[in-house]
C-alpha cells in the first residue's frame, strides 16, 4: 500500500513538471493604477505601459532581475575599441507573433506571406522612427547620443545620416557621438523595442492603440484590450528568448483602489501587485519585496500664480523643520531629490554625492527677506496656499504651518487638503495643486532619467517649471562619455530642484512588490521598474 501511494505522489509530481516546463504553468494576474492610452513603445511613457511592454516585446538585450545586461534578440556583440561602435548580431529565430484574428484585418488577406521574422531592419525602422521629431517620442534624450541623432532630430540633416546601418537581415550597427556608459542599459528601455515598418504603416496612424494594431515579438502577446478594466497577455508560442515562457496567460487588471487591490492580493484574486503606499500592503499570504524608489518631500507647482515666485518658495522652504516629519520604518532624511535606488553609470548616484548635496539650514530672518521680497514682486500684501497632504501626515503639516505663520504672521493662511497617496499622484500629474507634501517615485534605477522626467515642458514635469538651464544639465548627464560627468550632470540637476525651491526633499521612501504565497517566479527589478512574468509559475 505504501509502495503505491508513493508510486503514485511521483507520478502527480512528474506531470506537474511536465506541465510547467510546456509553458502551461497556469493563468496569472497582476493590477496596474491604470490602462495606457497606447502601447506603441516610440511615443508611450509612463510605468504602465512599461510593465506591459517589457513583456509583449523584447529588444536587442533585456534587464536580469538584479539590473545586468543579458541577450535579447541580440545574441552576442562587440564594441569598438574607441568604445563608439556597436555590432549587434541577432538570433535568427525570433519572430513576431502573426494572429490570424488580430492581426489578419490589418495585414490583409496576404498575412500568410507576411514576413514575420524580427530582423536588424525592425531596429534601424524603430531607431530612426525614435529620432524623427514628428513622432515625439518621450525618450528622445536617449537617442541624442547616436551620431548624428540630434540633427536628424532638429531637421539639418536626413534620417540616411543617423548612426544606424544594417549590413544584413540579422546584423545591426550602431554608432555613437562618443562613449556612453550605459548605452547597453538604455538599449533595454522600451524606447528602443523593434518596429516592423510593414505592419506600421498598414496601421495608418493606428499603431499601438488596440490589440489589431499592435505585433509582439516578445514572451507573451497583447490578446484582448479593455482600457476600463483589463487587458489579457498570452504564451506566445514562437517566443525563442532565452527564457521558457511559464504561463499560459496573464491578465493585468486597471485598478485605482489601493484597499480592493490589497484584499486581491491577499486572497490570491491578483497573484501579485505594486505599492507605493506601504500603509496598503496586505499582511498576510503573501511576501514582499521593499523597492528604495521614493523621496518624500514638499512640492512646488511653479506654474501656479503665487508659487510660480522662487522668492516664496524659497522663503517657506528655510522655514521647514524636517524633525517634525518621522520616516518610515527602515528610512531616513534625505537631502537629494533622487531616491536610494538610483544610480550614475555603475555607481549608486546617492552614495557618491552625499556629502556634497546642498544644506538648507533653517533661517528665519533669511526666510522673511524673502516672504517679503516675493510679496513686493507680486504686489499684495498676503497670501492664501492650498497645501495637499495624506492623512497621515497631516499633524506634521499642522505644526509646520503653525511655525510658517509665527514667521510671516497674517500675511500668509494655509489650507490642508488631505487626499489618498493615489489621488495625490494624479492631482500632481495633472498639475492641479498648488503646493504638496508628496512622495515622488523613480520608474527605473538612472538618476539621469529620474531628474530627466522633470525636463521643463516635459509631461512628467509635474513641478511645472521652466528653465533651458536644467535641461541642458540632464542631456549632458545623459550624453556624456566618463563616469564623472554623469555624476556632475546628474549633481548640478539635483542641486538646481533645491537652489531654486522646486522641490524640498524630507526623507527616503519606500515601495513594496508584493506577491502572494501561491506565486513564484515573477521577476521585479531592484528599481521596481522592469516587472517580467516569463518565469511565473504556482507553488
Amino acid at each position: 500500500m505504501k509502495k503505491t501511494v508513493c508510486v503514485i505522489l511521483i507520478l502527480v509530481m512528474l506531470l506537474c513538471l511536465a506541465s510547467c516546463g510546456d509553458g502551461s504553468g497556469g493563468s496569472f494576474s497582476y493590477a496596474l493604477s491604470s490602462s495606457p492610452s497606447t502601447l506603441d513603445p516610440q511615443y508611450t511613457q509612463g510605468s504602465n505601459a512599461q510593465t506591459i511592454i517589457n513583456n509583449c516585446f523584447e529588444g536587442l538585450v533585456r534587464l536580469d532581475e538584479n539590473g545586468e545586461v543579458t541577450p535579447g534578440v541580440a545574441e552576442s556583440w562587440e564594441i569598438s575599441a574607441d568604445g563608439l561602435k556597436y555590432t549587434f548580431h541577432l538570433r535568427n529565430d525570433s519572430e513576431w507573433c502573426v494572429m490570424k484574428k488580430i492581426n489578419a484585418s490589418t495585414i490583409g488577406e496576404d498575412y500568410e506571406e507576411f514576413d514575420n521574422r524580427v530582423t536588424a531592419y525592425d531596429f534601424a525602422f524603430a531607431f530612426t522612427r525614435a529620432v524623427k521629431a514628428e513622432t515625439e517620442c518621450p525618450e528622445i534624450s536617449k537617442f541624442l547620443i547616436i551620431k548624428n541623432a540630434r540633427q536628424v532630430n532638429e531637421g539639418t540633416l536626413s534620417v540616411s545620416s543617423l548612426g544606424v546601418g544594417t549590413p544584413d537581415d540579422f546584423t545591426l550597427t550602431v554608432t555613437l557621438e562618443h562613449r556612453c556608459l550605459d548605452f547597453l542599459d538604455r538599449l533595454a528601455g522600451t524606447a528602443f523595442m523593434p518596429c516592423n515598418e510593414e505592419f506600421f504603416n498598414l496601421c495608418a496612424g493606428r499603431y499601438g492603440l488596440n490589440t489589431q494594431y499592435l505585433l509582439c515579438n516578445g514572451p507573451f502577446y497583447a490578446a484582448a484590450w479593455d482600457a476600463s478594466s483589463s487587458l489579457t497577455l498570452r504564451n506566445n508560442r514562437g517566443y525563442s528568448g532565452e527564457k521558457k515562457v511559464m504561463p499560459a496567460s496573464v491578465t493585468i487588471y486597471f485598478n485605482n483602489n489601493a484597499d480592493e487591490i490589497a484584499r486581491n492580493v491577499s486572497i490570491g484574486t491578483y497573484s501579485a501587485a505594486a505599492f507605493t503606499d506601504i500603509d496598503s500592503v496586505p499582511a498576510q499570504q503573501v511576501s514582499v519585496r521593499d523597492i528604495d524608489d521614493t523621496v518624500y518631500g514638499f512640492c512646488f507647482n511653479c506654474a501656479d500664480a503665487f508659487l510660480a515666485n522662487e522668492y516664496v518658495r524659497l522663503a517657506l522652504m528655510f522655514c521647514v523643520k524636517k524633525d517634525l516629519f518621522e520616516p518610515p520604518e527602515g528610512c531616513s532624511f534625505t537631502r537629494s531629490c533622487v531616491p536610494v535606488c538610483c544610480k550614475a553609470g555603475e555607481l549608486n548616484y546617492r552614495e557618491q554625492v552625499s556629502k556634497q548635496m546642498p544644506t538648507i539650514t533653517y533661517d528665519e530672518e533669511r526666510a522673511l527677506e524673502y516672504w517679503n521680497a516675493g510679496l513686493e514682486v507680486l504686489g499684495v500684501k498676503s497670501l492664501g496656499i492650498s497645501l495637499l497632504c495624506e492623512e497621515k501626515y497631516s499633524a506634521a503639516i499642522r505644526s509646520q504651518i503653525q511655525i510658517w505663520q509665527q514667521v510671516f504672521s497674517v500675511s500668509l493662511s494655509v489650507n490642508i487638503v488631505t487626499d489618498t497617496e493615489n489621488n495625490i499622484e494624479k492631482l500632481l500629474a495633472g498639475g492641479e495643486y498648488q503646493f504638496a507634501f508628496a512622495p515622488i517615485h523613480s520608474s527605473g534605477s538612472s538618476a539621469a532619467d529620474y531628474l530627466a522626467g522633470f525636463i521643463p515642458g516635459k509631461s512628467t514635469n509635474i513641478f511645472g517649471f521652466e528653465g533651458e538651464e536644467y535641461e541642458k544639465m540632464i542631456n549632458g548627464a545623459l550624453n556624456v562619455e566618463s563616469q564623472q560627468d554623469v555624476l556632475n550632470g546628474c549633481f548640478s540637476a539635483d542641486s538646481y530642484l533645491i537652489k531654486h525651491a522646486i522641490f524640498y526633499p524630507v526623507f527616503t521612501g519606500k515601495s513594496c512588490f508584493v506577491t502572494h504565497n501561491s506565486v513564484q517566479g515573477i521577476q521585479c527589478s531592484v528599481s521596481g521598474n522592469n516587472i517580467l512574468f516569463t518565469g511565473a509559475i504556482e507553488k
